[in-house]
């Protein structure tokens, strides 16, 4: 039967989608010709232990390509966030467990270096900006707090007035990317590649 809509493989029956933990992929050795992730890396809390799974289940010359973020001082989505918070001198709930640095690998080096060690060859990590065009800050504060679980939560975790404030310098910092059409908000990325060595034991 078909998928419910808005499940996964509802638009694209023919998919085969599946939900399984990074570290531990239900596929053979080598069972893949490439393997894509896209801006999950920096969310990977055992980031090694997650491209050595990648890798294993790619064949042996096949090629890999992950994405991240770049640091927020290009990438304006979430430097705007990190900034009004930064300014009001907001601390994040003592609920919220402290995370690993999702900033790690917004450093081309770092990033090249984990790909290189989980066993590629040809390791390239190439930065890309484009600009992300939202009709206003309603649209900028919707993207930020439904896309950003930990600089969301620290937000969602004060009072209204405490809220308000943070939305009013958010706006006030997006101004500067005002264009013909709304918000002209810078957004930069990497996107690191390389293939897996013929030799490398899966």
């Amino acid at each position: 039967s078909s998928p419910a809509s808005g499940e996964p493989g509802a638009v694209h029956s023919g998919i085969d989608f599946r939900v399984a933990e990074v570290t531990a992929l239900p596929f053979s050795n080598g069972a893949f010709d490439a393997v894509l992730c896209n801006f999950g890396l920096g969310h990977f809390p055992a980031p090694e232990a997650a491209l050595n799974e990648c890798v294993r289940i790619l064949a042996p010359g096949g090629r890999l390509a992950f994405s991240w973020w770049d640091q927020p001082v290009r990438q304006r989505v979430q430097g705007l966030f990190r900034e009004a918070i930064a300014e009001l001198g907001l601390a994040p709930p003592p609920e919220l467990p402290e995370g690993h640095d999702t900033l790690r690998f917004s450093d081309p080096d770092a990033f090249a270096t984990l790909l290189r060690s989980a066993g590629l060859d040809t390791v390239r990590v190439a930065a890309h900006s484009t600009t992300h065009v939202m009709p206003d800050v309603e649209a900028l504060w919707q993207a930020g707090m439904g896309g950003m679980a930990v600089t969301g939560s620290a937000i969602a975790a004060q009072d209204a007035a405490t809220r308000a404030r943070v939305r009013e310098a958010i706006g006030r910092r997006a101004e500067a990317y005002r264009g013909q059409h709304g918000l002209d908000i810078p957004i930069a990325y990497f996107v690191g590649t390389g293939r897996k060595r013929s030799t490398t034991r899966s």
